[in-house]
């Protein structure tokens, strides 16, 4: 209650509350009582005049804590993003180009690539104190021309025919060096830059290495494969654990055979997973896969079908610990508003006791402009914040693994110093980590 009244406030200032207390409701007074509590909290916006001459009428017909007054919520501004030019063969429809590391798209010379729809900005809020709440713009986007690229009105267009290849930071078209058949050793090391394409199976020694992305139509064997783009595998990996398999982007394979693949992005794997080595920094989305011994691990979010099998074969799944670079920029820009702040204390309390008449003052003006830079700096750090943290909590809420399938006895999993070794079999569950303890739960249907 604020000043002792009967009258509350939420911390967003949002909402406003009446509370009744047997003396009041007795008082014949109680009119006077409810508006000189509302004046003495300042609540000036969003008031049920209406609600709160009934509960005047009838006050034994309601239960504290009343809500008497309700502000308006910002509105977050949406967020750039990009659409795909080209139209989709079945629905005809123009489509986001969001994450192309999935997916092979080819451009000829000329053609529009993609359009860049705006941010919107945010519509401010309003307390019920009637004080203004800051909204959030939506995010620009940060996609700059690349290679054999160019932005022109909005929209990016092809210099060249090729594959496109979609950064965080960047869109590009690179050519596309066709192998037409099978890539073996004796070719000696492929580096190129653009996008491979090999028709055929990528043999025991090979070694490609791509600026773009690289696409197989056959079998990866015992070979090292490096993309700063995707790489999509339409066979699957026999690695004997000797070659690795390493992408930029997402990677996608039919299978892993004693593999290792890692990928700064999102891995899928349709069919099976054995004895292999596997991180992802995002995701790993395995819907359909039986993982059978090795080491899956990722920062993010794992769908498998099963884990083990009846032969209870010993098999590690890994939530990575958190991204510490996140932490230390909160911790920083926490430190930064806690200074800010400081100064602009002194600077308010230097402002009141400024008399009227100096308020043309040199000083006076300067002092006004150094606050108001202040303000503004605060402003843009508590936005910035607040990007991280939302960051943070999305990927705190996709941290979970969840099995479709069985998880088998000899399954570790394992979240930086905790592990938990099942030794009973379990089905359709998600396992989550929350205050040093493994959640196994349900999958809800």
């Amino acid at each position: 209650m604020v000043g002792g009244h009967i009258i509350s406030v939420s911390p967003d200032r949002l909402t406003a509350l009446l509370h009744l207390q047997a003396s009041e409701i007795q008082d014949d007074n109680i009119k006077q009582v409810i508006e000189k509590s509302i004046r003495k909290a300042n609540i000036t916006y969003g008031l049920d005049h209406a609600l709160i001459a009934k509960i005047v009428e009838d006050p034994l017909a309601y239960t504290s804590p009343i809500e008497i007054a309700k502000g308006e919520k910002p509105i977050a501004g949406r967020d750039a993003y990009l659409v795909k030019e080209k139209l989709n063969m079945h629905s005809e429809k123009r489509e986001k180009l969001n994450d192309i590391h999935e997916h092979m798209v080819t451009v000829a010379n000329g053609e529009v690539i993609a359009t860049i729809f705006p941010a919107t900005p945010g519509t401010d809020g309003i307390d019920v104190h009637g004080q203004r709440v800051n909204s959030m713009n939506g995010k620009e986007l940060h996609i700059t021309p690349g290679e054999n690229v160019i932005l022109h009105h909005e929209q990016y267009y092809s210099l060249i025919d090729g594959e496109v290849l979609l950064s965080k930071n960047s869109l590009s078209v690179l050519p596309i060096q066709l192998i037409d058949g099978d890539y073996h050793p004796g070719k000696g090391i492929m580096k190129f830059d653009g996008n491979v394409v090999v028709k055929g199976n990528v043999l025991t020694g090979s070694h490609i290495v791509a600026t773009g992305n690289i696409r197989v139509e056959g079998t990866v064997e015992n070979a090292n494969l490096e993309a700063q783009g995707y790489i999509y595998i339409e066979g699957g990996v026999l690695g004997n654990q000797y070659g690795k398999i390493q992408a930029q982007g997402s990677i996608r394979a039919h299978f892993l055979n004693q593999a290792v693949v890692e990928s700064e992005s999102n891995i899928y794997i349709e069919r099976s997973i054995l004895h292999s080595v596997v991180f992802a920094k995002e995701h790993i989305y395995a819907n359909n896969a039986s993982v059978i011994g090795g080491h899956l691990s990722t920062y993010g979010e794992m769908i498998v079908k099963d884990i083990g099998n009846h032969h209870f074969t010993y098999t590690e799944i890994e939530l990575k610990d958190e991204d510490y670079s996140l932490q230390e920029k909160l911790e920083e820009i926490s430190n930064k508003l806690a200074d800010l702040n400081i100064v602009k204390q002194k600077l308010v309390s230097i402002e009141s006791k400024l008399q009227e008449d100096q308020q043309g003052h040199p000083l006076a003006l300067k002092h006004k402009k150094t606050k108001k830079h202040i303000e503004q700096e605060i402003l843009n750090l508590t936005k910035k914040k607040q990007e991280i943290e939302s960051h943070h909590t999305f990927q705190k809420d996709k941290l979970a693994i969840k099995i479709l399938g069985d998880l088998y006895p000899q399954t570790k999993i394992k979240k930086g110093k905790y592990a938990k070794l099942f030794k009973k079999p379990n089905a359709h569950i998600t396992i989550h980590f929350d205050k040093s303890e493994f959640i196994v739960l349900p999958i809800e249907n």
